[in-house]
């Protein structure tokens, strides 16, 4: 559910239309929500997506020190893109 919301909420996010960017911002909310869940369970994939919504404040508030958290422990079980 994750990464379909991630996809649908990416295109439109910056939309001018405003039923088509609040939408996106719905589907982004979606996929931080779930992307959060798998985080609080130690998923690897978890951990990195909640980490870059934070850096870009995408379905969530930006928060960089909590981005680097959840980058940091991601980056620990070993994904490199979090490690980059």
């Amino acid at each position: 559910m994750a990464e379909l919301n991630h996809a649908q909420g990416s295109g439109s996010i910056k939309s001018e239309n405003p039923e088509l960017r609040e939408a996106a911002e719905q589907k982004a909310v979606l996929a931080s929500k779930y992307y959060m869940q798998s985080a609080e369970q130690n998923d690897i994939v978890g951990l990195h997506w909640i980490g870059v919504f934070f850096h870009e404040g995408f379905g969530v508030a930006k928060n960089i020190p909590k981005a680097i958290e959840f980058l940091e422990r991601a980056a620990a079980k070993g994904n490199g893109q979090s490690i980059y």
